[in-house]
């Protein structure tokens, strides 16, 4: 998948209208977790951090109120099988763009000059080749 591709997926994969949705529930899911805590007392950032951890997965498998199933469910029946396996290369992100190497053999790309060979004054070169 070239990197133009991943972009493009990635730009696809949520709009803007979702972002009211999502710190929606990103709010809720706070306050149901800081309710359930909020009577408890901890002695270490270690000891949170555990009892944090056990309770998304009640959250999870609670059953929704106006509709059947729960979030479990609902991933299970359409999400999962809908998942790809992950590539089996990292992504790297490169920039490319054409550059002019200028009289005095530099070429600017960004913020950044730097030297260019001597045998490419005044022509095209394309960094990183």
């Amino acid at each position: 998948m070239t990197a133009d591709r991943k972009h493009e997926a990635y730009n696809e994969a949520g709009q803007p209208q979702d972002k009211a949705k999502v710190e929606s529930a990103v709010q809720v899911t706070q306050r149901w977790i800081l309710a359930r805590l909020r009577r408890r007392t901890f002695f270490s950032l270690g000891e949170f951090d555990a009892a944090i951890r056990e309770l998304p997965e009640d959250l999870n498998i609670r059953h929704f109120r106006k509709l059947p199933g729960s979030q479990r469910s609902q991933y299970e029946a359409l999400d999962r099988p809908a998942l790809l396996p992950l590539p089996a290369e990292r992504y790297e992100l490169a920039e490319w763009s054409r550059v002019r190497v200028s009289l005095d053999y530099h070429v600017a790309v960004g913020a950044i000059t730097t030297a260019s060979p001597t045998a490419l004054p005044a022509s095209s070169s394309r960094p990183g080749s």
